[in-house]
């Protein structure tokens, strides 16, 4: 426990001398911040360049967040200076405060040239082989999803636990996943997959900003956050077009 504390402590006095250098114009330090896969491909690309030309002498260090639970601790420690990404599920303790950046879609996703890459419902995917991030993941959002629109629930899955791995699974097969809309947005994938335009809607959390509510940032962090604000608005997700009855 004094560890801990002592940890905290210290990564507090490292922020302190940090914030007191930027001040001053000398524009040192250091920022870390988590990042979940969607805010990395909105956000990140327009956020990188502007950053490290204000601040070329700070060290940014980027997480990759599987969502905010995978972060928290280090955030209480003091060695995470921001969380962006999905919302978390559970309420937050008043030690945090939170901001939506923007509200998300998902879609199904697969590679350009998919046999079924013209369907249009969920019904015509149920024999589809589905990439899946976990067991959990499999009832949550491609069961659930089938179960709500009272479709046969597909029984075909691939566990693949990281972001590159699921990728390179729908690019080498017909598999198809539940993902972000910014798969398909992403420059490096938009000409390599498609969203498959199914009529049922796929519900999505937002994408957050969690900090610390008691200590300020740094300039830098502040600098970054302030960014990744500016970048979000350009990411707002458009209203979805509903069908005439």
């Amino acid at each position: 426990l004094f560890v801990q504390r002592a940890r905290a402590a210290s990564a507090e006095l490292t922020r302190a001398q940090d914030e007191i250098s930027q001040h001053r114009g000398a524009g040192r330090g250091h920022i870390t911040v988590g990042l979940s896969t969607t805010p990395q491909m909105a956000l990140l690309p327009s956020v990188i360049d502007p950053f490290m030309r204000r601040y070329p002498e700070v060290k940014l260090t980027v997480v990759e967040a599987l969502g905010f639970r995978s972060v928290e601790a280090q955030m209480r420690a003091g060695t995470v200076d921001a969380y962006i990404g999905v919302a978390p599920t559970a309420k937050l303790s008043t030690e945090y405060q939170m901001e939506t950046l923007f509200q998300n879609q998902r879609a199904v996703i697969a590679r350009a040239g998919h046999p079924l890459a013209h369907a249009k419902s969920l019904r015509e995917l149920t024999d589809a082989n589905w990439i899946v991030s976990s067991g959990n993941d499999a009832d949550a959002s491609v069961s659930a999803l089938f179960r709500r629109h009272r479709l046969k629930v597909p029984t075909r899955h691939t566990y693949v636990g990281s972001v590159l791995g699921q990728i390179v699974f729908l690019l080498s097969s017909d598999s198809l996943r539940i993902a972000p809309r910014q798969f398909v947005e992403f420059t490096p994938f938009k000409d390599h997959l498609v969203r498959i335009p199914v009529r049922e809607e796929i519900d999505a959390p937002a994408v957050v900003m969690i900090r610390r509510a008691a200590l300020p940032l740094t300039p830098a962090a502040e600098h970054f956050c302030d960014l990744i604000r500016r970048a979000s608005v350009s990411s707002q997700a458009p209203a979805p077009v509903r069908a005439r009855a």
